[in-house]
């Protein structure tokens, strides 16, 4: 989590100086789970994408909210990236 961003990530998120976000990076399999428990875990928008496949074979999303929001958002992320990658026949 991100408390405040500075000029370059609020350029590329398109928000003002400041803003707080949850910068969130995993596999590709594990980060799409993971996203859909963020997203429902807290209000909070996506800002910028990065599909799988990528370059470097990784998903990444970068969301906004407040505060509290992005971090409750980062702690479903990482709980469920960990839930998949410890029973991936699950999923």
């Amino acid at each position: 989590v991100i408390s405040r961003t500075g000029t370059y990530l609020s350029k590329v998120c398109n928000l003002p100086v400041g803003a707080p976000i949850a910068y969130l990076i995993a596999p590709p399999n594990e980060g799409l789970v993971a996203l859909d428990a963020a997203l429902k875990a807290a209000d909070v928008t996506i800002m910028s994408l990065t599909m799988p496949p990528s370059e470097t074979n990784y998903m990444g999303v970068m969301l906004t909210g407040d505060q509290s929001a992005c971090k409750a958002a980062a702690v479903a992320f990482q709980n469920k990236v960990l839930e998949v990658a410890g029973n991936p026949f699950n999923y």
